[in-house]
């Protein structure tokens, strides 16, 4: 290639009138010409950073710590049979009942916090709405405090649940906590309850309903001996046969009448005699007599390894089961599930809003928008 066109390529390489080619140095000159514009707009932009800062509430995180209730407390309901419940149990019924949009309405209304500062009320869908933003904003979370064993670094989890709200009025937020709560306690311990009571019902009438079968088959049975025994009396009032006897004495003459028979059949009861059978009758029409024909019934159970296996249960068993079923009371007084440290608390510092961070990000988005108009103006003069 010969030198003159290497000197035709480096032509080619200078900037032409058109080009796009951006000048630094320009650029900075037309920004530092409209420092007063950039400025004005990041003072201003600051200034409404800190008003807005300053007129926006401050959110305070109420929280309580709720801690798994003592063994001790509820000892009444773990220590029932009637039906078996677990600690676990308690706990996983009590949260789910204080995230249960009803307690949290109720909680709402009975503390006051649909009413406004005039003392007026909300109306119907605005309480609605401000339930439903409670109830999302409400936060139910374990706390956990992680220890780290010697021998490994496995992590153990102590039993606490904060129930925390975010609000800017956190003297109504604590006072809906606490109410929150209580409702919460109130409503598992009344539905354990009822339904302890509703399966020692339920056992109860289960046991009656045995024992009653029971006594129509004792009642049966007595029926059917009462009919034997008059069959009897009266076979042996025509045979004059008033004391014990036996067949023999019978076919061969008064002289062994009074034999005592001992191998006569039920079939034979006539034998015994219209003395033995009047007393036996008397005795079996007697109050209580249904009592001699009470016998066991029988159940197929399958235990825990699936064997099948039968099971007599007594009457005496059914009635002692009753009894006991029926001494067992619980009431709500008799547990509890809160200690005296469940209740909500106002910390000193808000979380939101954060001032300093908003009055900065204000100065510098304003600053930004000074920069972006000034550029535009260059560019718009440019073009002219």
């Amino acid at each position: 290639m010969t030198s003159k066109d290497t000197r035709q390529d480096l032509t080619s390489l200078r900037p032409h009138p058109d080009d796009d080619t951006i000048d630094l140095g320009e650029l900075l000159r037309g920004i530092i010409e409209q420092w007063k514009l950039i400025l004005g707009i990041t003072v201003l932009g600051a200034i409404i950073g800190v008003a807005v800062a300053l007129l926006l509430p401050r959110q305070y995180r109420v929280e309580a710590i709720v801690t798994q209730p003592n063994r001790a407390a509820v000892q009444p309901i773990l220590a029932q049979q009637i039906s078996p419940i677990m600690l676990d149990e308690l706990t996983q019924t009590f949260l789910l009942n204080v995230q249960s949009l009803n307690l949290i309405e109720q909680a709402y209304t009975n503390t006051g916090m649909g009413e406004n500062a005039a003392g007026g009320t909300q109306t119907e869908e605005e309480a609605f709405s401000a339930i439903r933003g409670v109830s999302d904003s409400l936060l139910v979370e374990p706390v956990r405090y992680e220890f780290y064993e010697l021998s490994n670094e496995e992590k153990t989890p102590l039993n606490k649940i904060s129930v925390n709200l975010l609000s800017s009025q956190p003297r109504k937020a604590k006072a809906f906590i606490d109410e929150l709560l209580s409702l919460a306690e109130e409503k598992t311990l009344k539905d354990t309850i009822s339904d302890i009571n509703a399966v020692k019902s339920i056992r109860i009438q289960t046991a009656e309903s045995k024992y009653e079968q029971l006594l129509k088959s004792a009642e049966a049975t007595l029926m059917r001996e009462q009919q034997r025994v008059r069959q009897a009396l009266s076979v042996a009032q025509s045979l004059n046969i008033d004391s014990p006897t036996s067949w023999e004495a019978l076919v061969h003459g008064a002289g062994n009448v009074q034999m005592v028979n001992t191998s006569a059949t039920e079939d034979d009861l006539f034998l015994h005699g219209t003395r033995f059978l009047q007393a036996r009758l008397e005795s079996l029409n007697g109050d209580g007599a249904n009592q001699l024909f009470l016998e066991g019934i029988e159940e197929q159970v399958v235990d825990e390894k699936g064997n099948l296996t039968v099971v007599v249960t007594t009457p005496s068993q059914l009635q002692g089961e009753i009894k006991a079923l029926q001494e067992q009371n619980f009431h709500i007084n008799d547990v509890q599930l809160l200690d005296a440290g469940a209740t909500a608390r106002i910390p000193s510092s808000a979380e939101k809003p954060n001032r300093p961070l908003i009055a900065i990000a204000a100065t510098v988005l304003a600053g930004f928008l000074g920069l972006f108009i000034a550029l535009v103006r260059m560019a718009i003069r440019k073009d002219d």
